[in-house]
């Protein structure tokens, strides 16, 4: 097939819904282009696209991707992100697009789980929601050995241009898992004037693996979240001159109390230590989303998310309820 190849290429518009949908096994899963706006991508499963690097070159083979958008406005929910095919070095799910919004996902692989990048079209970038981009209530895996260490990336890739991100990123009750043995990275922002809000999220290193919360660049605020023990700022030795991390009222530990790492349950345990630590989210976020009303409900569903007015870090309640991928 062509290299541009898609299971379902949005080219041209708008209050597209996209339900219920198996997409693999093509070069990107889903391609939307700059004359699309307002998507709807909801329960759907995409996993096992990309093309793999033995057949078409490492170049070729790093633009490829699960999913790979570009429109005025779209919101990702209640889908299974799984990994790529073998061999492919694409991202998970990589966005250009305006007013991205990412909610209730299971993300699991790629050579980065979230790939939120620079437009390079100019209706896009003046588009009155581009500079604001919202992350909450996803599982995001990292495996071992699956590309760069680096689980989110945002604001611009390649050299700077006009177009590159740098609003605020909100990246709130998300738990995140890293399997990778040398260590893996939270985020890496492209710019110093990009920004990041980051609060309720539980994120942990299973089986050894360091955790760092930023690249290096960018200002990022680090609030009531659960973090492993001996977390480090970067593991580039410092941050940039400019960059900045804010840390306050995170609970720091060596467990969280996930029911069972090994098997997938990434859901807390009544007594976990991760629960009841969260706090308020950021008033931007309540303003534009407000509150976090559901967690994701393995796959591609979703289940009312309790509310005992004590929130817990992470994705999830703490309840015995199976949840396994």
């Amino acid at each position: 097939y062509a290299l541009n190849a898609a299971a379902i290429h949005v080219e041209v518009g708008e209050h597209v819904s996209i339900i219920d949908c198996v997409l693999h096994d093509a070069g990107n899963g889903l391609f939307s282009g700059h004359g699309s706006g307002d998507l709807l991508i909801r329960a759907c499963h995409l996993y096992d696209n990309g093309i793999e690097a033995d057949d078409h070159g490492r170049d070729q083979a790093g633009l490829h991707h699960n999913s790979y958008t570009e429109s005025a406005g779209i919101v990702f929910e209640y889908n299974h992100y799984g990994p790529l095919r073998s061999g492919a070095l694409g991202n998970n799910l990589k966005d250009r697009a305006a007013g991205t919004m990412v909610r209730y996902n299971w993300i699991e692989g790629g050579n980065r789980q979230l790939d939120l990048v620079q437009t390079s079209y100019e209706d896009i970038a003046n588009h009155p929601d581009y500079d604001e981009t919202f992350v909450y209530g996803n599982i995001l895996v990292e495996p071992d050995d699956a590309g760069n260490r680096q689980i989110l990336h945002y604001g611009g890739d390649g050299g700077y241009d006009p177009y590159y991100r740098e609003g605020t990123l909100y990246l709130y009750h998300n738990t995140v898992i890293s399997f990778a043995g040398a260590g893996a990275t939270l985020m890496r922002l492209a710019t110093n004037a990009a920004s990041a809000d980051v609060r309720n999220n539980l994120i942990f290193g299973a089986e050894g693996s360091g955790i760092a919360i930023s690249n290096s660049a960018g200002q990022i605020h680090l609030q009531n979240n659960w973090l492993p023990a001996g977390w480090r700022e970067t593991f580039d030795g410092a941050l940039d001159p400019g960059a900045a991390i804010v840390a306050v009222d995170n609970t720091e530990g060596g467990d969280p109390g996930l029911v069972d790492v090994a098997g997938g349950d990434y859901q807390l345990t009544a007594s976990a230590p991760a629960a009841d630590c969260g706090g308020a989210i950021a008033p931007a976020a309540v303003n534009v989303q407000g509150s976090v009303a559901w967690q994701y409900r393995p796959h591609q569903d979703r289940s009312e998310r309790p509310d005992d007015g004590l929130p817990d870090a992470g994705a999830f309640e703490a309840t015995r309820e199976p949840v396994t991928r």
